[in-house]
């Protein structure tokens, strides 16, 4: 379901990493281990497709799913931010809740079809399983690091992924949330058909004492 072949990345126009081949297949988990300023946030940017390669191949057959390491300094609130996890029934969500009549009745059957009416109880819901229940409003600027990476989790369930890419989900973690995040991969991925998961983690990262 993703694989590089010979992949060649360009910084400044030195090489970052040259000659990158591997393969994820369906159901296998795999570690993306090295220092900081190694390339390793920038090789799950060439997979999302948000940089382009200098040279090689890279295929991705599936719909992606990135909990980034991100310190959130917005006014947004938990709530909208899993919603726009399912950036087309958002839209109509906001349109439908708009008060606008015409524009209501505009989208109205469209919003019917996918149930966008039911996205905000779906987010709540999303953020209660993730242990953040009563943070619906909170702002994501004021969430710890930890609650933040769940807000992230959260979001990545509203929708269907087929390969997940969790970019240092240990930063800002303690043991405690180290061993719940690595129980909830595994939760997720017996819920879920299965998909290729990659964790990208530093050399400087605390590991968990799970298996």
């Amino acid at each position: 379901m993703l694989s590089m072949k010979q992949v060649r990345f360009d910084h400044d126009r030195q090489p970052l990493f040259d000659n990158v081949s591997f393969d994820v297949a369906a159901g296998e988990r795999a570690v993306l281990f090295g220092q900081n300023g190694s390339g390793k946030t920038t090789l799950f940017k060439l997979l999302v497709g948000e940089l382009a390669p200098q040279s090689g191949v890279i295929d991705v057959l599936g719909t992606v799913g990135v909990v980034e390491q991100t310190v959130f300094e917005g006014e947004e609130t938990a709530l909208d931010y899993v919603m726009q996890g399912d950036s087309a029934r958002y839209n109509l969500y906001l349109a439908v809740t708009s008060g606008d009549s015409e524009r209501v009745l505009e989208v109205y059957d469209d919003a019917l079809a996918v149930d966008a009416f039911a996205l905000e109880l779906e987010a709540r819901q999303a953020l209660k399983r993730l242990g953040l229940y009563g943070h619906n409003s909170s702002r994501l600027r004021e969430l710890s690091g930890g609650e933040q990476t769940r807000v992230q989790l959260a979001r990545l369930t509203m929708r269907h992924v087929d390969i997940v890419l969790l970019d240092e989900p240990t930063n800002h973690l303690d043991l405690e949330s180290i061993e719940w995040l690595t129980r909830w991969v595994n939760e997720f991925r017996e819920r879920c058909s299965p998909f290729p998961m990659i964790v990208n983690s530093s050399m400087t990262s605390r590991p968990s004492s799970s298996s």
